[in-house]
C-alpha cells in the first residue's frame, strides 16, 4: 500500500517464476519477502533512489533506471515490459514517476516506514 492506496501504476513486476529468477541471478536473486523501503542519495548514480533493506546477505539493492538484464547486478529495474525484445521501455520516466511518489511521501510522514513486497508472479495477471 501507498498512501492508502493499492499502487498499480508502480507495480514492479516480472512474469520470470522463482526457481527462473535464481536459475539467472543465483546469490544476487532477491527472496521474496516484504522489505523495508527507504529513498537515498545514491553513491554511485548521485540521485535519490529508492533502496531496499534487511535482504539477508546483501546490501545496496536499488531501484533505478535499466533497459536490458545487462543493467543490473541484482537491483530492481523499472519501466514498461517489453516482452518481445526481453527489455523495458521508459525505464528514466518510470523511475522519476515512482521517486517523486515515495520522495513526497517520505517527507510528508518521515515517522512512518515503507515496504516493498517481493513476491511469486502472479499466475492470472491484469490484462491492460
Amino acid at each position: 500500500m501507498l498512501m492508502g492506496r493499492v499502487p498499480h501504476d508502480y507495480d514492479v513486476c516480472s512474469s520470470a517464476k522463482p526457481e527462473e529468477v535464481v536459475t539467472i541471478w543465483g546469490d544476487y536473486a532477491i527472496p521474496t519477502g516484504f522489505y523495508r523501503l527507504r529513498v537515498t542519495m545514491s553513491p554511485r548514480f548521485k540521485i535519490y533512489l529508492p533502496i531496499l533493506d534487511g535482504v539477508i546477505g546483501r546490501s545496496g539493492i536499488r531501484i533505478h533506471a535499466g533497459n536490458t538484464i545487462d543493467h543490473t547486478e541484482g537491483c530492481i529495474l523499472v519501466g514498461e515490459a517489453d516482452l518481445p525484445n526481453l527489455r523495458l521501455l521508459s525505464s528514466l520516466k518510470t523511475l522519476h514517476r515512482l521517486c517523486d511518489v515515495l520522495l513526497n511521501y517520505q517527507n510528508q510522514n518521515p515517522y512512518e516506514e515503507m515496504y516493498i513486497e517481493v513476491s511469486e508472479p502472479d499466475p492470472y495477471p491484469r490484462l491492460r
